[in-house]
């Protein structure tokens, strides 16, 4: 047990370096270029702080320990990280970016044409659910286990796959804008089938499916089996609440936009009906 307890930050000097060079491209870009290119528009502090803390808490999730300790004892704590690559991280990124980056970003040559057909929520949903399946398949998730850099890849997928999956609820860019409300509330209710099937495959497996976890130490007196029950039911659960609750605010705000047209529109139609006869 104290072996776990004890264990350390990996302190990975090169990633720390790429994602000082992200904030100071992010700095740059809602500074001295928006001056260079005369955009009036400045990121708010909310914004600013969303990327930052983004940033934060990617790096908290793959240099601490709950990296290490999800590497090599527990798969929940595995779990952990991988929800907070998909879910946490990407929205904050996304609510952190000013639209008007992502605006200039689509003149370039390609990345509209492409942009257009692949941030739009059929396509999101198919292409994250894939990722986020297909990386759970025995074969791969052991291979990321096994390997640093098959493991890096992994994570950036997951974050791609969650910046696929919140792009259509969040989008602050007037080119390729949020989707509307009534499409959102198909697309929230439809986004957690397929991880909670998987999550309730893996809880209910009577194997343990990824055997490294198998032979791992066991600390807290936590069985293999009970560890996979438990990742199983962080997926299943957690990622399920979430989208549950981006439903009910996208609802509430559906509706108070109807009942704020309907209310004009009544307003309307009373100021026509009691306009004077013309008399002409």
């Amino acid at each position: 047990m104290n072996e776990v307890l004890s264990a350390n930050w990996n302190l990975d000097i090169p990633l720390c370096l790429q994602l000082v060079a992200v904030l100071a491209g992010y700095v740059y870009a809602i500074g001295p270029f928006r001056f260079d290119q005369k955009i009036k528009e400045a990121a708010s502090a909310t914004q600013i702080s969303a990327f930052v803390a983004g940033i934060t808490i990617f790096a908290v999730a793959v240099m601490s320990p709950i990296d290490s300790i999800g590497e090599k004892y527990f798969f929940w704590m595995h779990m952990v990280q991988h929800l907070i690559l998909v879910f946490l991280v990407p929205a904050l990124l996304i609510v952190g970016t000013p639209g008007w980056i992502i605006d200039w970003a689509m003149r370039l040559p390609g990345i509209k044409s492409v942009l257009r057909y692949v941030l739009v929520p059929l396509t999101t949903f198919l292409i994250s659910q894939l990722v986020l399946v297909v990386w759970h398949v025995p074969v791969l998730y052991q291979a990321a286990l096994r390997n640093s850099v098959v493991h890096d890849v992994e994570h950036l997928m997951f974050i791609a796959a969650g910046i696929l999956i919140w792009w259509p609820v969040l989008s602050r860019s007037k080119l390729l804008p949020r989707a509307a409300d009534h499409v959102l509330l198909i697309y929230l209710f439809l986004l957690p089938v397929p991880t909670s099937i998987l999550g309730a495959m893996i809880a209910f497996s009577e194997d343990v499916l990824y055997p490294l976890y198998a032979i791992a130490p066991r600390y807290w007196d936590i069985a293999a089996r009970s560890d996979q029950e438990l990742a199983g039911l962080l997926m299943w659960v957690p990622g399920k609440l979430v989208f549950w609750l981006a439903i009910g605010i996208v609802f509430f705000r559906w509706f108070r936009k109807e009942k704020t047209l309907v209310a004009s529109d009544w307003i309307s139609h009373r100021a026509i009906n009691r306009s004077p006869p013309n008399r002409d």
